[in-house]
């Protein structure tokens, strides 16, 4: 049975039942992978619980810089300790804090091979300016109930989105085989005003919540220190008043849950994620979400109180046919460049959209801002009621495009009362 590929860079390398298209398909997948480090912007997944209310805030003691600190003992912090611990820069052996424990962080925390922090009910982090929590191939172990949240939040009064960097789940991309690897668990959390640039280079991720296993940040720092990549459980987890984005996982691969997130209000987007976790988010998700990725499955793509923003989306049936489906209302953003592409490699696959809006993410659009819908080989559109404007921009390489590009003589799109407007040449 063919793997599943694991970015458009793979699928891109996979025989194709069509030479012709194979040419086209590549110049396709440059634009959308050139505007995805742009813009920087697959597991047991949950996709009818619905989102419970938002979890209750704890309020701890504030924390001032000039509290007495202590050092945390080996493996256990109890009652007895004094209320505000240090961690750790560094965490290659197993550390708790208890329960009800509120810890000042004041310098960054890696948590790396070997190393396990566990966070018991109503334990508080508080982050200092420019610190966050990195686990590099470590656990993090954070159980706290519905009435005891455990919360990552900033320390700082008032507080403020992106005061702190956010929690960062990293290590090496596809580099690593993800069968054995630790499973850290997120339940009953809340993570709020983190998002800060962590300062490293511009594809860098940002946010309160971030899986991201592209980037070495450690590796990039010190040349050196090797990381390692695990997978997240991720429920019952509230985002708010966090900068850039509330949650941005990269690859659902390297996560094992995804249930029950609230989100909001977040000072940016609500989330940035693949295709395939879009259905787990729900439908109250107060702010915009960003879709970024390949998907070899079926999904769909609900109506949302904001746009969607598909900043690059590639549908492939490498598999089994697959059927993406827009419902009716929704609508659907393209930063510059951008464009969604359904390739029916091996099974039929199928994109369905009956009165949906296709435009321009920006407030100043212009004709020929974003690429269109791209269909090749064994793919089919089913558009009715649709709007398209604003597109039009020919891929890299190529020297023409339309609001809706057919690659390939397999390739069929029904359109029945579709409107096309703003365009700077044909709509097919």
């Amino acid at each position: 049975m063919m793997p599943r590929p694991k970015s458009a860079r793979e699928a891109a390398a996979y025989p194709s039942q069509r030479a012709p298209c194979r040419a086209l398909r590549t110049h396709w997948r440059a634009l959308l992978l050139a505007f995805a480090m742009q813009v920087g912007c697959n597991p047991t997944v949950s996709r009818s619980h619905p989102p419970p209310a938002l979890l209750p805030r704890a309020h701890p003691t504030p924390l001032a810089s000039t509290t007495p600190l202590a050092t945390v003992a080996d493996h256990t912090l109890d009652q007895a300790d004094e209320t505000v611990q240090v961690l750790p820069a560094i965490i290659d052996r197993p550390l708790r804090v208890a329960a009800g424990i509120r810890v000042a962080v004041d310098a960054s925390i890696h948590v790396v091979k070997g190393g396990r922090l566990t966070l018991e009910p109503g334990a508080v982090l508080a982050f200092r300016g420019g610190t966050g929590l990195d686990v590099e191939g470590g656990e993090l172990q954070a159980h706290g109930t519905q009435d005891d949240p455990i919360v990552f939040t900033a320390k700082i009064t008032p507080p403020r989105p992106g005061y702190w960097h956010g929690i960062l789940f990293t290590g090496p991309d596809h580099a690593l085989d993800r069968t054995g690897l630790p499973t850290s668990h997120l339940e009953h959390v809340v993570i709020e005003y983190g998002g800060a640039d962590r300062g490293c280079d511009p594809q860098c991720p940002q946010g309160g919540l971030v899986v991201d296993y592209r980037y070495l940040l450690n590796a990039w720092k010190t040349g050196v220190r090797e990381s390692f990549g695990t997978s997240v459980a991720i429920r019952h987890v509230a985002l708010r008043h966090n900068a850039i984005t509330g949650l941005r996982i990269h690859d659902s691969d390297y996560v094992s849950e995804l249930i029950d997130v609230t989100f909001g209000p977040n000072d940016g987007v609500s989330a940035n994620v693949d295709p395939d976790l879009v259905e787990a988010l729900g439908t109250d998700v107060p702010e915009s979400v960003v879709v970024s990725g390949i998907t070899d499955r079926s999904v769909t793509f609900r109506k949302l109180p904001k746009p969607y923003i598909f900043a690059h989306v590639d549908i492939v049936a490498l598999k089994r046919p697959v059927t993406i489906t827009i419902e009716d209302g929704a609508i659907v953003t393209f930063p510059e460049n951008a464009a969604l592409t359904v390739d029916g490699q091996v099974a039929a696959a199928k994109l369905i959209a009956h009165h949906v809006t296709f435009t321009f993410a920006s407030k100043q659009p212009v004709p020929g801002s974003w690429a269109g819908l791209g269909f090749y080989n064994w793919a089919f559109a089913d558009l009715e009621d649709d709007i398209f404007e604003y597109t039009g921009r020919p891929p890299s390489g190529m020297p023409a495009s339309a609001a809706i590009y057919i690659g390939c003589d397999e390739s069929r799109a029904h359109t029945a009362r579709c409107i096309f407007r703003r365009l700077p040449g044909p709509a097919i």
